[in-house]
């Protein structure tokens, strides 16, 4: 059983959606939980392709008496369906599932495993709002028989906030499938770009913590560049109307007519885990300029094939270098297109969950060590 708050566009989506396929392709039972998407935010499409339960008063909105509905209706689940393994994602439902189990006493019930696809220990709230949220994590983690982190760098910020400790964790990297993506030809016929166009792509929820507008600063101080931004959210309005002309904002996109009609992919967030947005650059052979934030390191280590940067003048330079270079353009690319398939591959993200619940899950009538 898996729950998530809400199932929205953007990279948590993404993975469970491969992930609970690939789970299903080797022979796992998988139901998919999950609550409502608010506006600004969109449902992912992927969601009807999945047997899954739609709890009606979860979302990422805090309100008491919805939140105890709830946690009622998720522990009536969790009696019902049985399942050998509960796998809670996002922050909400990862208190509210991990508490419901701890509940159920005198019933057997199930391993208990929490996904970090990131963060909230800094980059969304101020310093008591930070605070707060590490406190509920600790707090909350006492109640947890394994974590699954999406980088190496989240895992040592989450340990050194003693959320996780040394031998209850494991890393995993985010995958995809191997697909052909359509041509340079038709994709940018499809957005209206030009041939000689210099493209950089920019995909995500345009959000605070995404940083946005670090993007406008940097398309700014970079008149011949063309700056392709893919995505929607709250700042949509906002930065549509403080956007320079070599910026173009496109909304939600089909992500392999986007990254094929790139030629560079750039990351300003404030805070990441392992992005999808950058391992779907990679399978389409984008290299990469991105922010030195959380374990977005993780994702450039497995190749030569993209820059760190700290601030808006780092990126220009990284961008100015990439392009003044077509042969070393290329030797990236290549670089990016073999490491997705070594580093980033559908099957070994899917081996990797397969052997945390088989390592640490006793099969069916668990009874979890709290």
């Amino acid at each position: 059983m898996h729950l998530i708050t809400r199932f929205n566009q953007g990279g948590t989506a993404q993975w469970l959606n491969y992930l609970v396929k690939g789970l299903e392709t080797n022979g796992i039972g998988v139901v998919l939980v999950t609550g409502n998407t608010v506006h600004p935010e969109v449902e992912d499409e992927w969601l009807p392709e999945h047997e899954f339960r739609r709890i009606k008063t979860l979302s990422k909105r805090l309100s008491f008496k919805e939140d105890l509905l709830s946690f009622l209706e998720i522990r009536k689940l969790i009696l019902e369906l049985k399942p050998d393994v509960l796998n809670t994602h996002t922050s909400k439902a990862g208190v509210l599932g991990r508490l419901a189990v701890n509940t159920i006493r005198k019933t057997r019930r199930p391993y208990i495993v929490h996904t970090f696809h990131g963060h909230l220990l800094y980059g969304y709230f101020g310093g008591m709002g930070s605070w707060i949220v590490t406190l509920i994590e600790l707090l909350i983690s006492k109640f947890t028989d394994h974590f699954i982190v999406s980088g190496q760098r989240v895992a040592e910020e989450l340990q050194q906030a003693k959320v996780i400790s040394k031998d209850n964790f494991t890393c995993v990297t985010p995958g995809l499938p191997g697909r052909e993506f359509p041509s340079r030809e038709t994709s940018r016929r499809e957005f209206d770009l030009n041939e000689s166009d210099f493209v950089v792509g920019w995909l995500g929820r345009l959000t605070d913590i995404k940083d946005p507008g670090m993007l406008l600063e940097i398309a700014t101080r970079l008149p011949d560049f063309t700056f392709s931004v893919g995505g929607e959210g709250e700042l949509y309005n906002s930065l549509s109307l403080a956007a320079p002309t070599n910026v173009r904002m496109l909304g939600w996109v089909k992500q392999d007519l986007f990254w094929s009609s790139c030629d560079i992919a750039i990351l300003t967030s404030k805070n990441e885990a392992q992005p999808y947005s950058l391992i779907e650059a990679i399978h389409a052979g984008k290299p990469i300029v991105a922010r030195n934030v959380g374990s977005v390191q993780d994702v450039l280590s497995h190749g030569k094939y993209g820059l760190l940067f700290d601030n808006v003048e780092e990126a220009v330079a990284c961008l100015k270098i990439i392009r003044g270079d077509s042969q070393q353009l290329e030797v990236m690319s290549e670089a990016a297109k073999w490491a997705a398939l070594k580093d980033f591959s559908l099957d070994s993200f899917v081996k990797a969950h397969i052997a945390v619940y088989k390592k640490n899950s006793k099969g069916p009538g668990h009874v979890s060590k709290q």
